[in-house]
């Protein structure tokens, strides 16, 4: 991270490191992502087992990164799904609608309720916005209405499968992240061997 020197402007290096606090939030997150993994791949239970190891989580962040930079971005494919994430808070309210339901399966194939009032106090986004927001992804085909009163929703055929790709597409980066982490476990714990001369 860069900034301003109070010298003409002269930039300045400045390095951050991770608190205690932001490592603890990251494996809790990280470990959500994994636990679900494991349902399909066997990425997530492996990465479970190593949380807690430094080097495995630093090796697993610069996997990931680099899975998800060198591939297409996984909302390139997503059109409808980008509408939500172009918005303030647009993929909490899109989650949190998801949550709304008994539905265990994900994406949700039941009706979704919102209340604009807890999502505008939630995420700080003012209830116009949010109303805009819904009207923007019905007339887009990313929800369908249940109902005239504007607060019950289904997701789209369309949105669905834009919901499994990018389920998909963070999971293949996430295994990535695992793999990477765990190559370098295993060359920190391999020997070494010094040539005798």
């Amino acid at each position: 991270m860069w900034r301003r020197s109070p010298k003409r402007g002269a930039a300045i290096s400045l390095r951050l490191t991770p608190t205690d606090k932001l490592r603890a939030a990251f494996r809790e997150r990280i470990a959500n992502t994994l636990k679900s993994m494991s349902l399909v791949l066997p990425e997530g239970r492996l990465g479970l087992a190593r949380l807690g190891d430094p080097v495995f989580e630093k090796a697993f962040i610069i996997g990931a990164c680099q899975a998800y930079l060198g591939r297409e971005r996984p909302m390139a494919s997503c059109p409808l799904a980008r509408m939500f994430a172009d918005k303030k808070a647009g993929f909490l309210i899109l989650f949190s609608l998801m949550l709304s339901t008994d539905d265990d399966g994900l994406p949700v194939d039941q009706p979704m309720t919102a209340s604009i009032a807890s999502l505008s106090k939630a995420f700080a986004v003012s209830r116009p916005q949010i109303k805009l927001l819904f009207r923007a992804a019905v007339e887009a085909g990313a929800l369908r209405p249940s109902g005239d009163d504007g607060k019950r929703f289904y997701l789209s055929e369309a949105m669905r499968a834009e919901c499994m790709l990018l389920m998909a597409s963070f999971w293949v980066i996430a295994a990535c992240g695992v793999r990477a982490g765990l190559a370098a476990v295993d060359e920190a714990q391999r020997p070494v061997h010094h040539a005798v001369l």
